[in-house]
């Protein structure tokens, strides 16, 4: 047993090799006989039990920061990480001010040392320069394409604006073509298009954004183009869903970091926040409509048809058509929590929680679509409610029938495959081909959709789909033998990108022709009040001039007969 003094309070601890164990004196801050487990200079590592504080003072005045770990924000002080495996604070290297999940991940840098890449060194690379009131090593405009790699996209958030690698044309002309795509998805469905095509481009728009997740250096032209479709992911709607609950913006667990560095951080809550709140927002339409359905019921106004109409589509056909739809996302960052359990405070207890609930619903999600399938009537009132489920499909045939089945399992075997296999990275992306050739085969084979149209879009999807993963795996390949020149790669990328720019144009096409469908017999309307307003003649007032000629001209022939 050694005891010190510090500030005046004997403290004794007892070495026994692996652990350290410190008892506190008489009274420490406050707190008395109280065994907390601290990190000491010289012994191991282990983090402080919850009765200590954060700081306290002493009798003089003078603040301690005596406990490593931070009881009102669940987490080590600088200098210490948590580890989450054995949820206890470990120092950082000496070099690192704050750090990450590892010893030698650096977030900052003490005095003398300048952060690249995780790291804290003494002198910066070639293309950097020192930026001394922030420690890091700061990329100077020149520097090269072989910086874009995603392992140093932390490197390119640095870069100066005005020497920013501009977007080329592709790239610009498909974030427009996505953008305005996107933002008159909604009101073309209230017009009447058929939301096959919408809903699908949407799982498109989210399958294309996936790609940036596969363990691939992609060139950075490439990262740039796939980072468009994050729209698919609705993380224009993550900021709502955080000043809704403002603890979930800054829970942060590890994932894998491809997926963490494009928004798919280990916490369920923090990860599928967009979704999240776009099913909050349909919760609350919901029970609008349903409270308005009950306070019209007697009436047959315009309010009470639009209300029981609204319950209508959400019973059951709109809570499962959001549920497939977002179900590519829900899968992903419920299998990212799943990797990363914790119950450590409230958030992350709910976050684990949740993550854990969806991925149950997602994996029982196909037998509920088949026993309700093999079991519905095939009445019109049946087929209205459940019309999500057959969407676009032949639900007169034994098999076509249970389509949106097969698309769900692939769903989930993909999500799988890019969650699990990740280390793997050949592997990872051969899981995902195979499952695009078997998707291929069974469109080829059995034309699942009721309109050629749609089976077309199917079919240039899974093909353009097999060209993009087998090019992934090229770079994958030369990611552990470097066969590829840096123009190589870009030559690759480029086929990647003109690739992605084909499936999306079909797409693009198919959804324009829908909308003049259906916005034809409104334009010709309008076109007819406009050539009415011009001759200035209303077509009831037209009618009525037409009686009274058609009156005046009777009159006038009784008049000259007598």
């Amino acid at each position: 047993m050694t005891n010190n003094t510090i500030l005046g309070k004997d403290l004794f601890w007892d070495d026994n090799g692996s652990n350290t164990e410190m008892f506190i004196g008489d009274s420490f801050c406050g707190f008395k006989g109280i065994v907390s487990y601290v990190f000491l200079s010289h012994g191991p590592n282990y983090l402080v039990t919850n009765e200590c504080g954060n700081s306290c003072q002493t009798e003089s005045g003078n603040e301690i920061s005596f406990c490593l770990y931070d009881t009102r924000s669940n987490s080590c002080f600088d200098g210490y990480f948590l580890d989450l495996n054995t949820q206890r604070c470990f120092s950082c290297n000496e070099e690192c001010l704050t750090c990450n999940y590892k010893p030698y991940n650096c977030t900052s840098c003490d005095l003398g040392y300048y952060l690249y890449n995780n790291t804290c060194i003494q002198e910066c690379p070639q293309y950097f320069i020192k930026n001394e009131s922030a420690r890091i090593c700061q990329p100077t405009c020149d520097i090269p394409e072989e910086f874009y790699l995603n392992e140093n996209k932390a490197i390119i958030n640095m870069i100066p604006p005005d020497c920013n690698p501009q977007e080329d044309e592709i790239t610009s002309l498909t974030r427009k073509v996505v953008v305005g795509v996107a933002t008159t998805a909604a009101p073309m469905l209230f017009a009447g298009v058929d939301p096959t095509l919408v809903w699908s481009l949407a799982n498109l728009l989210q399958l294309l954004f996936y790609i940036l997740f596969y363990n691939v250096k992609l060139p950075w032209k490439v990262q740039q183009f796939f980072s468009i479709f994050e729209i698919g992911r609705l993380e224009f709607l993550q900021e709502p869903f955080f000043n809704i609950l403002p603890s979930t913006r800054d829970i942060d667990l590890e994932s894998p970091p491809n997926f963490y560095d494009n928004g798919m951080n280990g916490a369920f809550l923090k990860s599928a926040s967009g979704i999240l709140f776009a099913w909050i927002i349909s919760l609350f339409v919901y029970l609008g409509c349903k409270l308005l359905k009950f306070a019209t019921k007697k009436e047959n106004n315009w309010m009470g048809r639009l209300a029981r109409r609204s319950v209508q589509n959400f019973e059951w056909t709109g809570f499962f058509r959001m549920w497939i739809s977002s179900y590519f996302e829900l899968t992903i960052s419920s299998i990212l929590q799943l990797r990363r359990l914790t119950f450590r405070n409230f958030i992350l207890s709910s976050s684990s929680f949740f993550g854990l609930l969806f991925f149950v619903f997602n994996l029982i999600l196909p037998g509920i679509i088949y026993l309700i399938l093999s079991t519905l009537k095939p009445t019109k009132k049946n087929q209205a409610k459940y019309e999500s489920l057959f969407e676009g499909f032949d639900r007169n045939h034994p098999f076509k029938k249970y389509f949106t089945i097969v698309i769900i399992l692939k769903r989930l075997l993909h999500s799988l495959c890019i969650v699990l296999l990740y280390e793997i990275p050949i592997i990872q992306i051969s899981c995902a081909w195979i499952i695009n050739f078997c998707s291929l085969v069974l469109v080829l084979i059995y034309h699942p959709h009721i309109k050629m149209s749609m089976n077309v879009v199917d079919l240039v999807n899974e093909l353009c789909f097999l060209i993009i993963h087998s090019l992934l795996a090229v770079l994958a390949v030369n990611d552990q033998n470097h066969f590829l020149s840096s123009k190589g790669r870009e030559t690759v990328g480029l086929v990647m990108i003109i690739t992605c720019f084909g499936t999306l144009s079909v797409h693009v096409g198919m959804l324009l022709k829908e909308y003049y469908e259906a916005l034809k017999p409104i334009l010709k309307k309008i076109s007819n009040l406009i050539s009415n307003k011009k001759r200035n003649i209303h077509p009831q007032v037209s009618k009525v001039r037409l009686k009274k000629r058609i009156k005046r001209t009777r009159i006038i022939v009784t008049k000259v007969s007598v």
